[in-house]
Formats: structure tokens, C-alpha cells, sequence
């Protein structure tokens, strides 16, 4: 149970610490700001390609929503009627 806890913590710190780089502070700064050493942060950038892995990618409008797949098919459904 222990293990667990301390796990989500250092999740917790590591996405603090990837939040604040994005925001331009600077990974020594970012470090101090979460409470780890400033060599753990360059393993975290490291590890992470120099990616934020939690980063959200953005939704592309070029994907159809749910909705409109229905809307579709109620119009393919109603082109065929008239054929």
C-alpha cells in the first residue's frame, strides 16, 4: 500500500514538473519548484524522448463525431429511398 502511494506522489510531482516547463520555467527551477533533485528531472526529460508525456494531443475537426456518423447514414438511408 505504501509502494501505491508513494508511486501516485512521484507521478504527481512528475506532472507538476512537466506543467511548469511548459509554462517556461526552467528545468532547475522546476525541480527546486517540485521537491526533486535537478539530475532526477533530466532523467525525466530523458526518458521522455524531451516530450511531455502528458501532454493532451488535441482533437483533430477532421474526425467525425458520433452524431455525425449517425447523420450520414440517415442520409445515405434517404438517397436510397429516392433511387
Amino acid at each position: 500500500m505504501l509502494q501505491t502511494g508513494f508511486r501516485l506522489e512521484h507521478r504527481a510531482r512528475e506532472a507538476r514538473f512537466w506543467e511548469l516547463l511548459r509554462q517556461g520555467l526552467g528545468r532547475t527551477a522546476a525541480c527546486d519548484a517540485v521537491g526533486v533533485d535537478r539530475r532526477q528531472g533530466y532523467r525525466w526529460v530523458k526518458a521522455a524522448g524531451g516530450r511531455n508525456p502528458f501532454a493532451h494531443k488535441p482533437r483533430s475537426d477532421r474526425r467525425l463525431s458520433h452524431e455525425g456518423r449517425l447523420q450520414l447514414a440517415d442520409l445515405r438511408l434517404a438517397a436510397r429511398a429516392f433511387v
